[in-house]
């Protein structure tokens, strides 16, 4: 009797070897504690980030912020968010800008908006759009000691969603004045039949 093939499972090779658990674990501890991994996380989004205090104050920024920035750690430790941010001297206020640090330390709950940020970098002046979600840090009591500040570009998508805006108006322009010719062809082509109707016999 013919033996069936029994087919065993082949190990398929990964194309970009990913750290195992024990792997990072060992990572964790040569880092040698929770604070270093910490800013590790921090300084591996492509997204700014800054921590903020009552007076506005940034207390922390990753690499993000730096980089973006064109400024040195020292520059930007302890300078108002709206300074490097803004290019400022004092804090954002509508209706130029709504300040999502200021509703948290109001009403303790997270806050969003969009900024148009200032880069200065290379003698360059530029300017983002930026959505920030702004939210609270806590102690153990529940009370706010301090606000984090994310911040993603999403320059490009608004940029885009202008231009859409920008052509539905042009659509919409020349649709109105599109219905203006026909309106004005419907007047000529009624005056011409008035014309040419035939005119009743006169009476003589």
């Amino acid at each position: 009797m013919k033996q069936k093939a029994v087919l065993k499972p082949r190990r398929v090779s990964r194309s970009i070897d990913l750290p195992t658990v024990n792997e990072v674990n060992e990572s964790l501890k040569r880092m040698g504690n929770s604070k270093s991994y910490l800013h590790a996380i921090i300084d591996s989004l492509e997204d700014e980030l800054l921590v903020v205090d009552k007076n506005y104050r940034i207390v922390q920024a990753n690499e993000a912020v730096l980089r973006k920035h064109g400024k040195r750690r020292q520059e930007v430790i302890g300078s108002y968010c709206y300074e490097v941010s803004h290019n400022l001297a004092r804090r954002c206020n509508l209706p130029l800008h709504e300040c999502p640090i200021r509703t948290v330390w109001k009403t303790g709950k997270s806050a969003q908006a969009t900024h148009v940020h200032v880069f200065s970098v290379e003698g360059e002046r530029r300017e983002r759009y930026l959505d920030i979600i702004a939210s609270p840090v806590t102690d153990s009591r529940g009370n706010v000691i301090a606000v984090t500040e994310l911040m993603r570009d999403v320059t490009d998508r608004k940029e885009a969603e202008e231009q859409l805006e920008s052509s539905r108006e042009q659509l919409r322009s020349l649709s109105a004045h599109l219905e203006s010719v026909r309106e004005e062809e419907r007047k000529k082509i009624a005056h011409v039949k008035i014309l040419t109707a035939p005119q009743p016999p006169c009476d003589r």
